[in-house]
């Protein structure tokens, strides 16, 4: 599946699983989208060579701002993981929809370098 689809596939299931209109689900998706690849990036970064103060910062900012977002919604759980091999945010719905190999998770895509 390529890239633009999971972002499609990604926006479509926040619409169900948060109840919300196309619309505001696809915003959500795209912010969710922005903040993840700068996350993919540093834990990439991170697994490479030393991280400066001002990388760390930005992913740190990164996953608050995607926990805000999500805040607004009870049951939904997000989890940061630190392998850059596979996705790094993940998220957790209360229907128990996934699309990662755990069963539990679905994982916000990020672009392939």
């Amino acid at each position: 599946m390529s890239y633009r689809d999971e972002c499609m596939e990604l926006a479509a299931t926040l619409a169900v699983e948060l109840h919300e209109p196309a619309p505001v689900a696809t915003r959500l998706a795209k912010a969710l989208l922005k903040d993840a690849a700068g996350i993919q990036r540093y834990y990439e970064t991170a697994c490479n060579r030393q991280t400066t103060s001002p990388e760390i910062a930005r992913a740190r900012n990164a996953e608050k701002r995607i926990q805000a977002l999500l805040r607004l919604y009870d049951k939904v759980y997000v989890r940061f993981g630190g392998d850059p091999r596979g996705l790094c945010v993940r998220l957790t719905f209360p229907s128990g929809r996934h699309n990662m190999w755990d069963g539990e998770t679905y994982g916000v895509p990020v672009p392939q370098r």
